[in-house]
């Protein structure tokens, strides 16, 4: 507790925060509504605090103490084999990915959020503020998605210098958690790529064919080609959802030269189709995908290094997802 002449106990806010959490109050000036009618009086001390010093008292917490809670929650997991069916075909696997958390003009609010002038065409009025999120979690065709690690983006610095960071103090704490990472688009850089392979993971990595030459290298090896795997029907987590998958591959390939270590590509041709309750197909979504990994062909399927791909989904949709809605992360 860094406050130096407190005059609420930790404890008793804390609870009455919590207490706040679990039923639903949205905001700290709802809570402060609800303390001064007296409903949480029971609940630590018989204080009524205001909004501002919730505020002023966790702002100024040490979160250490926190992470060390979530670490030996992790540890404990993995330890008592709760986490043996998170995975994807027997892979361990973790997705990375950033979040826009909120977005102000208050120069208050966003003191510490990442600051943007109006740019003339985005219909922006003045200054934003806006506030950004870093997340690591489990991913898995079933068991439970814990949520490894949640951090600011700091202003002034990107989500991958970030995801350094993350991963390296992951690896410090917990070292072997996962065999494989998953990232998007826009963790296509060399020093989130080196770490992971200085860790000994293996990474699934979505590339956009714009400014990349080992993609340009790659498509130029497939043309013509026939697809190397065929597959019909493929279904994922959504039961309404089946997947047609072409998939063409190679590795060795060097032309990423800031990456230590030859790589492997893949180029998917995947059809998405929703079908009704009678098996009939009511719409279907052609998409071309390019995969990057450092997974060779002995030791990962083609079809495992997709799926791996797709369930880097799952830090969205149970991530961020339940965050935002139930616990009100987007709210400044």
């Amino acid at each position: 507790d860094g406050r130096k002449t407190a005059q609420y106990s930790l404890p008793s806010l804390l609870m009455k925060m919590i207490s706040g959490i679990v039923t639903g109050i949205r905001s700290f000036n709802q809570l402060e509504e609800t303390v001064n009618h007296g409903i949480f009086d029971g609940i630590g001390d018989p204080d009524r605090p205001t909004a501002d010093t919730f505020n002023y008292a966790l702002t100024r917490l040490d979160l250490d103490s926190l992470t060390r809670v979530l670490d030996k929650i992790i540890t404990d997991a993995r330890r008592n084999k709760a986490l043996d069916e998170t995975d994807v075909e027997g892979w361990r696997v973790v997705a990375i990915d950033g979040t826009g958390v909120f977005s102000t003009h208050s120069e208050r609010l966003g003191r510490q959020a990442h600051h943007r002038k109006g740019v003339h065409g985005e219909n922006v009025e003045g200054d934003l503020y806006c506030e950004h999120a870093l997340a690591v979690s489990y991913v898995s065709a079933s068991g439970v998605n814990v949520l490894l690690e949640l951090v600011r983006v700091p202003s002034g610095q990107g989500e991958t210098t970030t995801a350094v960071t993350v991963m390296k103090s992951l690896y410090q704490r917990h070292c072997r958690f996962c065999d494989v990472v998953t990232l998007d688009a826009g963790f296509a850089r060399a020093p989130i790529l080196n770490t992971l392979i200085e860790q000994n993971k293996h990474f699934v990595l979505r590339v956009k064919q714009d400014n990349y030459n080992i993609i340009k290298d790659a498509d130029g090896l497939f043309a013509g080609q026939a697809p190397h795997e065929i597959h019909r029907d493929i279904q994922l987590k959504d039961a309404n959802v089946v997947y047609d998958v072409e998939i063409w591959e190679d590795e060795g390939f060097t032309s990423w030269e800031t990456v230590s270590v030859p790589l492997r590509c893949l180029k998917i041709r995947e059809v998405r189709k929703a079908i009704n309750a009678k098996g009939e197909v009511v719409k279907s979504q052609e998409v071309v995908t390019h995969l990057v990994t450092t997974a060779n062909r002995m030791t990962m399927k083609a079809l495992t290094v997709w799926k791996i791909a797709h369930q880097r989904w799952d830090i969205e949709n149970t991530g961020f997802h339940f965050l935002k809605h139930h616990f009100q992360l987007e709210h400044a």
